[in-house]
């Protein structure tokens, strides 16, 4: 089965409406390991609604939701994303932290 190419598209759809977003013209964000804190990781992230999942990229682990920040530090692979802020905050399923 051939994905698409110049002359035809690919249409990938959620089976649910809304709950995927797959962008690939846009980079994937930058993460910084958040000061004050030994396992968690934050980027700037605008995105407006309800975030409904995060994927770790190198193990396609999916994070666990967290009410907020702080609550990161405890359990690897959690994540909180703050829209008001236009933040998303992670800590690691692995907790590694790279250099």
């Amino acid at each position: 089965m051939d994905l698409g190419s110049p002359d035809r598209g690919t249409v990938i759809r959620a089976e649910l409406a809304g709950t995927v977003t797959l962008r690939g013209d846009v980079p994937a964000p930058v993460f910084q390991p958040l000061a004050g804190h030994r396992f968690i990781f934050v980027a700037d992230f605008p995105f407006a609604g309800e975030m409904p999942a995060v994927n770790e990229l190198d193990t396609l682990t999916i994070l666990k939701r967290m009410p907020n920040a702080t609550e990161l530090e405890f359990v690897p692979g959690p994540f909180f994303h703050d829209a008001r802020a236009g933040k998303l905050y992670l800590s690691t399923s692995d907790t590694c932290v790279t250099a």
